[in-house]
This record gives structure tokens, sequence and C-alpha cells, in this order.
């Protein structure tokens, strides 16, 4: 096999609609000043992540001589991407569903207590349990029970139907998430496949309920999961809004 002509930091597939990282015994030195203009940042998310960003759960984290503002930078999605042959008519929203966890406070440096650390999506209020971090572009939480909603289609048209955008709802929470269908990541010669893949993240907090709203018909068969559940007990409950009256058949697996 030839080598890839792209680098090796774009992403180039489809994501997994499950997928978790692990940050555990790292020592962050440093990361105090600029870099030929550049901000030194110890956890940056990658702007070619336009679909999604794996749940990062980080533990036992050490510092020296690093500045904590340079903790953490969530970039914007590029405008570039929305064209019919990457993000389509609006921008991918993997960028606006990041999320970070700190099992021990030792990344966000309140151990034992640790927090989260998500995305300042649009549509979303920052909770009374969070802080705005502008110079992290991101939120964050002295709680840990937030999570990673994911779900797709399982039809056969899993690429080629849209019936984005999607809803993700809670009003108590002022929670509006808008989210696209997945990046065109394929190509058929010289011409983009026109192919994207229905799978959707979004940020939720758990034990909450959240109206799903598609922006067209929802498929026959859909498969819906999480990120980043710290405990067994955590649970949320999803309403799905349809758009003709069917029987609709729950499977467990």
């Amino acid at each position: 096999l030839s080598p890839s002509n792209y680098p090796l930091q774009i992403i180039k597939r489809v994501p997994n609609v499950r997928s978790m990282a692990l940050v555990e015994g790292v020592t962050f030195a440093n990361f105090f000043q600029k870099c030929n203009s550049i901000n030194d940042v110890m956890v940056d998310a990658s702007t070619t992540a336009s679909d999604m960003t794996s749940v990062n759960e980080f533990r036992n984290i050490n510092f020296f001589n690093s500045d904590t503002l340079k903790k953490v930078f969530i970039p914007e999605p590029l405008p570039e991407d929305i064209k019919v042959d990457d993000c389509g008519e609006f921008e991918c929203t993997g960028l606006f569903n990041i999320l970070i966890e700190d099992t021990d406070g030792t990344f966000l440096q309140n151990a034992p207590a640790g927090g989260s650390i998500r995305s300042n999506a649009p549509g979303t209020l920052v909770p009374s349990d969070c802080t705005l971090k502008p110079e992290w572009n991101a939120v964050e939480c002295k709680s840990k029970d937030y999570a990673q909603l994911a779900f797709d289609s399982l039809d056969a048209d899993m690429d080629q139907r849209l019936f984005s955008p999607i809803y993700v709802k809670n009003e108590e929470l002022e929670f509006n998430n808008k989210l696209n269908t997945g990046r065109d990541h394929g190509w058929n010669h010289v011409y983009t496949s026109l192919e994207r893949r229905s799978r959707f993240h979004s940020i939720i907090k758990t034990g909450h309920e959240y109206d799903i709203q598609a922006s067209g018909t929802w498929p026959s068969a859909m498969r819906f999961t999480w990120n980043g559940v710290l405990e067994n007990d955590e649970y949320v409950i999803i309403r799905q809004q349809f758009d003709s009256p069917q029987k609709v058949g729950i499977k467990i697996d």
C-alpha cells in the first residue's frame, strides 16, 4: 500500500458510535508561553474531528511549570467546511459536543472532587454548577454526571438519506442542541462521494429527559448508546417524535 497523501492528524473516516480515551499518569510540563506566536495548549481538539471526538477520561495527572489557563482549548468548526462536499448547509457539530472527564480531580486541581469540561455549544445554557472559561472556549463543571449521547441509523440508506438537523432538547435545562449529519469522507476518483453517515453525538446531563426531533422521516431502525458514563446507576430518558402513528419495538443489546 502506498503512504497516505494526507497528514496523520487529519480524520479521514466515519467515527465510531462508541469511543473512549484514557489519559493517565501524564505530567504536563512547560506549558506557559507562546511557541512561534502559537499558544501552547495541553489538550487541544482537532479541527478535522468534525463529526465527534472520543470522550477523554483523565486521572493521575501532574503539572510542572505550567499555566493553568493553557489546559484546554476547543476550537470552533471551520467555516470553509460548510459546503456540499463536506458538512452540507451548516457546520459539522462534532466540536460542539466534546466531553473531558476528570475522575480524581488531578487535572482540574480540585482533588478528590474532579468534574467535567465540555464544549460551549450554541443553544445550551451554562448550568449553575458550571463556569464558562473563555480562554478554553469551554465550560468547566463541578459535576461528573455528563455524558455523550450517541445514536445512528441502521437502515440501508444510512449514508444517503438526510433527516438533519436533529434537535436534542430539554426545556428545564434550557438545552437545545442542534446536530448535523456526519461529514462526507468519501471520494470516487476525483469527485466527492456525496455520502454522509447518519450518526450523531450530543453532550447531555444524565438523570434528565430529552426530546429528540428530526427534520425528516426517522429511519426504521436506529441504535442509541452513550459514551463517558462513569456510574452504573446513571440514566437518561429519550423521547422521540414520530411524524405518523406506528408501532415501535425496542431491543436491548
